[in-house]
């Protein structure tokens, strides 16, 4: 007998769950507090956490779906907005997409006498329902993590978290400091460099090897200080050449 299964979330992994559930005779009702899929990837002037011209860091072949390929010409690293419409036909193909509830926020999840009680808000207001499970699929980037600094109140400038990154036209003609290259930060500062006026990039690591050739270091113990200035020159096809191994 099938059961009643709360799906929060309608990013990847919400829509698979789903997808699976239905396959195994389930009854899912997926809630997504955004009005479209694709969770992280979904771009949003105001509510998204991606920006304009990012892609994927893994290919179709690695990112796709194995019940649900992408074809064999499209191997090259996705756009964002190109993987949301990939999983907008996977939502579609496998009757996925009238399990969403959009622009509705869980609010509260409750284990109650043997099943959960969810309670969900939308347009019409609160309510409550009651499931047999809960497959909490909402991700680990919905809040960004942003460090505070010593004098960080007195700063005249701007500070953003790379998830308030939308294009170019925020940093054009200004000096930037990149703090993080991670994937966001290393994708950013690549885009950043080719339009700021100058553009450093700095990093914490542990290790004292230098990352890039051009880099100012400061070691206390094992951790290390390495700033990189990146040319805009140098910026659409990547950071500065990594030191070699």
């Amino acid at each position: 007998m099938g059961k009643r299964v709360a799906v929060i979330g309608a990013g990847p992994a919400g829509l698979a769950t789903v997808k699976e559930l239905l396959d195994e005779g389930h009854e899912p009702a997926c809630f997504e507090r955004a009005s479209s899929l694709g969770g992280v990837f979904r771009f949003g002037e105001t509510d998204g956490v991606a920006w304009e011209s990012c892609r994927l860091t893994s290919s179709p072949l690695l990112t796709s779906f194995s019940d649900f390929p992408e074809p064999a010409d499209r191997l090259m690293h996705l756009p964002a907005r190109e993987y949301v419409d990939y999983l907008t036909r996977y939502a579609n193909a496998f009757g996925v997409l009238p399990r969403i509830r959009f622009d509705t926020t869980v609010e509260a999840v409750e284990r109650d006498a043997g099943s959960w009680k969810v309670r969900t808000r939308d347009a019409a207001g609160v309510r409550e329902a009651r499931y047999d499970a809960v497959a909490v699929c909402s991700g680990l980037h919905q809040h960004p993590s942003t460090p505070e600094f010593p004098g960080q109140q007195s700063f005249t400038g701007a500070i953003m978290h790379s998830a308030q990154y939308r294009r170019p036209a925020q940093v054009a003609g200004k000096r930037v400091l990149i703090v993080g290259a991670g994937e966001s930060g290393a994708d950013v500062a690549a885009e950043v460099a080719a339009n700021a006026a100058e553009t450093v990039l700095s990093l914490l690591r542990y290790g004292k090897t230098p990352l890039f050739a051009s880099s100012k270091l400061t070691v206390e113990g094992n951790v290390c200080f390495e700033v990189v200035k990146i040319p805009p020159s140098v910026a659409p096809s990547g950071l500065p050449s990594p030191v070699s191994p």
